[in-house]
């Protein structure tokens, strides 16, 4: 399975998301008024612990995403935009045509698999 990554800003809406969700769930739990049918406590009972629910399995998704993009080690900084930009881009095989160990200079054409 692959790893999903979340950016900083999208792990802060949830965060702040999950807080809203908190407060007013919570809010609405006090403001409920005396004087209806028990059904209506129940449901909005049930209502309200399923959303603080929610709220908490957002809330969790956020902070971990938020933590995940602190770095590791306390003398740990983040890579620089040209070594971002380089290993975005790198290459695991070299291109057709090209020539192997052109370092030690050999420039012997690259072959296919199976022509020796």
């Amino acid at each position: 399975m692959e790893e999903v990554k979340m950016t900083r800003r999208f792990a802060g809406f949830l965060l702040a998301v999950a807080a809203f969700m908190v407060f007013e769930w919570i809010n609405l739990g006090f403001n409920l008024a005396d004087g209806h049918p028990t059904a209506f406590y129940v449901v909005h009972g049930v209502l309200i612990a399923v959303n603080l629910v929610l709220a908490a399995v957002i809330g969790v998704a956020g902070w971990r995403a938020w933590r995940g993009h602190r770095p590791s080690g306390p003398h740990t900084s983040p890579p620089s935009r040209a070594e971002t930009v380089n290993d975005r881009f790198a290459v695991d095989h070299a291109p057709v045509g090209a020539f192997s160990d052109s370092v030690a200079g050999t420039c012997e054409p690259l072959k296919a698999p199976g022509q020796g």
